[in-house]
């Protein structure tokens, strides 16, 4: 049956609109005639593919300037910027560089006025509210005048109802949302609800901090999340807690997180013991941060569906509770996320006492494990050989490091002189308080150490 031409176009521009972006592309380069049917459309589909690079290669204020050159510009590496995976990252993490810190471009507001000033510009404004996605509400107002609970109240319950004035129009553009410092020492009901509010009017969240000094919790906390659930956030990915309490903690990860979507989790808070019941169901765990006793990571580590833990970052540093110092043994616990983890962290105090490898067993296998940082070492470094693979070692404070003559030591003083390079072939730098040392190769022998 022959269609008019103008039919046969309405016929391909159905088909056209369920192609992906990239057969869009070639449907537009396979004839000339299609070409000039979706011409318009393709420049903003290249907009779209062009939009990335310019972000990950051209300097950010040359990528802020671009945005002004048009409204589509402005649109596309706004998205750009918001889908890069940085904004989801962990402050710790190995691929948290630098460089994308600055690219987490984020609208950050501290007070009431804040929030009233950025309001009346967007009643006159065209513009994307939130360019990356990401906005930061963080309470600096009236702190210093604050003698009381009642005056905290009164001062924070106007600041949370211009929150609401700001996320009921606006929350649904954020993928990423910080607030910090927004609740009272004493967590009461009023702050329950305003968070409740809050939470329902970002359902596209992608990214959540929390961050406060709650050091109490009003038992009627939990019942009003009972009663009053907070909203399940579909694509939350990466969560961080710190100093909420555990009523709030566990009411977050318990009714907002899909225990599949979570990779990243970083949780401290008051009355730290153990991990709460809820992270034992993250199964595609890759980041977590949080005071895990070796109770708790002995469990973590046996479970049947077992998370693709790339990095873990665990110690009595993370919590307010007192957990034991760590011991070799953690490295037991951690063995069966042995093929996944690439990088190590423990806060608070490590004691390897005096066991050296031979005593200890050489049984630990670490193969993709690169990154080793201790807070606090203590005792012999015999055992750490293991790790053949590592490229970095890092040490915040020191005790007991060996001295020359034993079969693996580390002079603080004389790091070059230090027979640990020679025993981790891979090791490409050490971390202490004085400073960093390189190895720096030259014709297949070890030179002098580089410090910065």
């Amino acid at each position: 049956m022959d269609f008019e031409e103008e039919h046969l176009k309405d016929v391909w521009m159905v088909i056209f609109e369920f192609l992906g972006d990239d057969d869009k592309i070639n449907f537009a380069n396979a004839s000339p005639i299609w070409h000039a049917w979706v011409e318009k459309r393709v420049h903003t589909l290249l907009l779209a593919k062009v939009a990335p690079l310019l972000r990950d290669r051209v300097p950010f204020e040359t990528l802020m300037g671009l945005r002004q050159v048009g409204s589509k510009f402005a649109i596309s590496i706004d998205s750009a910027l918001a889908r890069h995976p940085a904004n989801l990252w962990l402050e710790f993490e190995s691929a948290a560089k630098e460089n994308w810190r600055q690219l987490k471009v984020q609208t950050m507001l501290r007070s009431r006025d804040d929030i009233y000033r950025f309001l009346r510009e967007m009643e006159t404004s065209t513009r994307n509210p939130f360019p990356s996605s990401r906005l930061c509400i963080e309470y600096e107002e009236g702190w210093e005048f604050i003698n009381n609970a009642l005056n905290l109240y009164l001062i924070q319950d106007g600041f949370w109802k211009a929150c609401q004035r700001l996320l009921v129009p606006f929350g649904h553009h954020l993928c990423h949302l910080e607030l910090k410092y927004v609740f009272g020492r004493s967590f009461y009901h009023c702050y329950a609800a305003s968070l409740l509010r809050a939470l329902q009017q970002v359902p596209n969240l992608e990214s959540l901090v929390l961050q406060g000094n709650v050091y109490e919790t009003l038992r009627d906390v939990t019942g009003y999340y009972c009663n009053n659930s907070l909203p399940r956030l579909q694509n939350l990915e990466s969560v961080k807690i710190q100093g909420m309490g555990k009523i709030v903690t566990e009411s977050i990860l318990r009714y907002c997180c899909v225990p599949e979507k979570v990779t990243r989790l970083a949780i401290s808070r008051y009355d730290c013991s153990s991990l709460l019941e809820e992270v034992y169901e993250f199964c595609n765990l890759q980041v977590l941060e949080a005071a895990v006793s070796m109770t708790s990571l002995e469990r973590l580590s046996s479970l049947d569906n077992l998370p693709p833990l790339r990095e873990y970052h665990g110690g009595i540093g993370l919590g307010w509770g007192w957990i034991p110092p760590y011991d070799p043994e953690m490295f037991r616990r951690l063995q069966p996320f042995s093929s996944t983890l690439y990088k190590i962290r423990i806060s608070g105090r490590f004691v390897a006492g005096s066991l050296s490898r031979g005593e200890y067993g050489s049984g630990l296998l670490f193969p993709n494990l690169k990154t080793l940082s201790f807070e606090a070492y203590q005792g012999f470094l015999d055992i750490l050989v293991q790790f053949s693979q590592l490229e970095r070692l890092e040490f915040d404070e020191v005790n007991g490091m060996g001295a020359e003559g034993d079969s693996v030591y580390l002079d603080t003083h004389r790091v070059s002189k230090s027979n640990i390079w020679t025993l981790f072939p891979h090791l490409k730098s050490i971390v202490l308080a004085s400073g960093t040392y390189y190895r720096k190769e030259k014709d297949d022998m070890l030179c002098d150490i580089v410090t910065e």
